[in-house]
C-alpha cells in the first residue's frame, strides 16, 4: 500500500486522467497510462478518492459503471447540475460534418479544392463550422487554402496531435468497427 503524500500524489494523478477521459476508466487502464504502479495501490487509490468525493460538497462526483466484468469510473456532473450547463455544451456534430472532419483527418494536410471535388460544395459550409467550433483551421495556400486538424481537434477526440498517428488510431477503430475508412489517392 502507499503511504501518506505518495497516496494523495497517486489520488490526483487518477483524478486528473478521469477529469480527461470521456470513456469510464478501469483500474487496468490506470496502471497502463500512469506506468510502474501495482494494481493494488491502485485500487485503493481509486477507492479513496471516490470516498474524498462523496464526503466533498462539490457538483461533481466519481460514478461507478462496468467496463467488461471490472468496475470502471467516470468523473461527471451530478444530475441536479446537468440542467445549468446543457446550454454551455457544443451542440453534437451533425454526421456531415463527422465525416467532413475525418476525411480532412485521414487526407491532411489536404486541400479544401480537393475535398470540394471529391464531396461538392456542401464542404465549404462544413469546413467553415469546423473552423469555427477550433477543430479544423485553414492556412491559405495561393488561391486555396489547405486544412488540417487542430490540437483541440485531438484532445476533444482523445488522439494524438500528429497526422499520421491520427490516421492510424482512425483505421484502427474504424476496422474494429467494420467500418471502410480510405483515405483518397494521393495525384501524382
Amino acid at each position: 500500500m502507499i503511504q501518506g503524500s505518495r497516496e494523495v500524489t497517486l489520488q490526483k494523478r487518477i483524478e486528473a486522467m478521469l477529469f480527461t477521459s470521456n470513456a469510464p476508466l478501469d483500474a487496468l487502464d490506470l496502471v497502463a497510462a500512469l506506468g510502474d504502479l501495482a494494481l493494488f495501490d491502485v485500487q485503493d487509490a481509486i477507492k479513496q478518492l471516490v470516498k474524498v468525493y462523496e464526503m466533498r460538497s462539490t457538483a461533481l462526483r466519481i460514478r461507478e459503471t462496468r467496463k467488461g466484468r471490472n468496475p470502471a469510473y467516470l468523473l461527471e456532473l451530478h444530475d441536479e447540475y446537468l440542467p445549468d450547463v446543457q446550454r454551455m455544451l457544443p451542440s453534437p456534430l451533425e454526421p456531415r460534418l463527422v465525416e467532413t472532419l475525418v476525411l480532412v483527418a485521414l487526407n491532411q494536410p489536404v486541400s479544401q479544392a480537393r475535398l470540394v471535388r471529391e464531396c461538392g460544395s456542401r464542404i465549404y459550409e462544413d469546413v467553415r463550422l469546423l473552423c469555427e467550433r477550433g477543430l479544423l483551421r485553414r492556412i491559405k495556400r495561393r488561391s486555396s487554402f489547405t486544412l488540417k486538424t487542430t490540437p483541440r481537434f485531438a484532445l476533444e477526440f482523445g488522439l494524438p496531435d500528429e497526422p499520421e498517428q491520427i490516421r492510424q488510431q482512425l483505421a484502427s477503430w474504424a476496422d474494429s468497427e467494420g467500418i471502410m475508412v480510405q483515405p483518397f489517392e494521393r495525384s501524382a
